[in-house]
């Protein structure tokens, strides 16, 4: 049990040395577990009590899915260094980082809207 609490302590300080992580990144890892969640609560509700209107249905869980996997890609930009010489993404600032995430996910929401019409 104290492992557990000692991962999820590491997860929330964003690194093992102690320091405080970044408030940016907590809050990113709270988007992620909100889709995770609503598309959890989506699949239930699809297996208990149907899916009468089946295009509502895909457009919710295309959302939050697309959601989550954007966010990811958020988060992984957001949290490389430059310091770090391991190969992962090319290193651009947070701003680009939001402003594309922001981007996309409004081309996101519209195939989303479009599904529901």
């Amino acid at each position: 049990m104290s492992e557990k609490n000692e991962g999820s302590s590491m997860l929330w300080q964003g690194s093992g040395d102690g320091s405080k992580g970044d408030s940016l990144l907590q809050i990113v890892d709270c988007f992620l577990f909100y889709f995770l969640l609503v598309s959890g609560l989506q699949l239930l509700y699809f297996a208990l009590g149907g899916a009468f209107p089946f295009a509502s249905f895909l457009a919710g869980l295309l959302s939050s899915v697309g959601m989550f996997v954007l966010t990811v890609g958020l988060r992984i930009h957001l949290s490389s260094s430059s310091s770090s010489p391991a190969p992962g993404p090319k290193l651009i600032s947070k701003e680009r980082a939001v402003l594309e995430w922001l981007a996309c996910t409004s081309c996101l929401l519209l195939v989303a809207f479009a599904l529901l019409a």
